[in-house]
């Protein structure tokens, strides 16, 4: 649940940026692309980011879940969900 706030944030944000400048009122060329892409990508990366760092503020990421463990045979690392489900 927590990395889906943070995925909705990251496709929310330049979703409701483009619905708003997309409006006739901003009468947008394609000269304007650069400055467009930029009010799509800035508030973007830093939305999710601060998002992502009150979500671990507020500890509902597990630590086990934000380190993950290391398998040292082939280098991918594993997410319990369950602290005891190895031992069943």
């Amino acid at each position: 649940m927590t990395y889906l706030t943070i995925t909705g944030t990251a496709v929310l944000v330049p979703s409701t940026l483009a619905t708003i400048f997309s409006n006739s009122a901003f009468d947008l060329e394609s000269s304007d692309i650069g400055w467009y892409m930029a009010l799509l990508v800035v508030p973007t990366v830093v939305v999710t980011v601060i998002v992502y760092w009150w979500v671990k503020r507020q500890s509902w990421i597990p630590r086990k879940w934000a380190e993950g463990e290391a398998d040292s045979s082939n280098g991918i690392r594993h997410i319990r969900l369950w602290p005891d489900a190895g031992s069943r």
